[in-house]
């Protein structure tokens, strides 16, 4: 994790009752989105020595940054629950805040290490993303 606000980018993980609370900050919209789906797979897994389980191509059209924001995240949970995969990392190019497209790597899961609950969902109450004039931050809860 980098410091916030000084045109780094990075993100944490912080407890919330029966869930978890990922933020994430960058210069760019497209990377904010790609440290808020680091921050998802950090909050539950490690996969830093599990094998590599190839690609995900995707297209969301979405209406807006926000719901930007949950696409990307819902897909990085469609991979994992449809092809047992993590991300462990995530290129993206946002349209106008109208579509994301890009591809995840992915790592496997059943090689990676769990270190929190597998998440279930991603709640609209909580959910943030702004442009703050240094950088863009943005927060969401995850259902576990």
């Amino acid at each position: 994790m980098t410091s916030q606000g000084d045109g780094s980018a990075g993100h944490r993980t912080r407890p919330h009752t029966a869930d978890v609370i990922i933020e994430a900050w960058a210069p760019t919209f497209d990377e904010c989105l790609a440290e808020a789906v680091a921050a998802l797979t950090d909050s539950y897994a490690s996969a830093s020595n599990a094998g590599p389980a190839g690609g995900h191509t995707f297209h969301l059209t979405t209406r807006s940054r926000e719901q930007a924001l949950v696409a990307v995240l819902e897909e990085a949970l469609y991979v994992l629950d449809v092809r047992g995969a993590v991300v462990v990392a995530a290129h993206l190019e946002t349209g106008n805040g109208t579509s994301v497209s890009g591809w995840f790597d992915l790592a496997r899961v059943d090689e990676s290490r769990l270190v929190g609950s597998v998440p279930k969902g991603i709640s609209l109450s909580g959910l943030y993303i702004q442009d703050t004039g240094r950088g863009w931050r943005c927060s969401a809860t995850v259902d576990v």
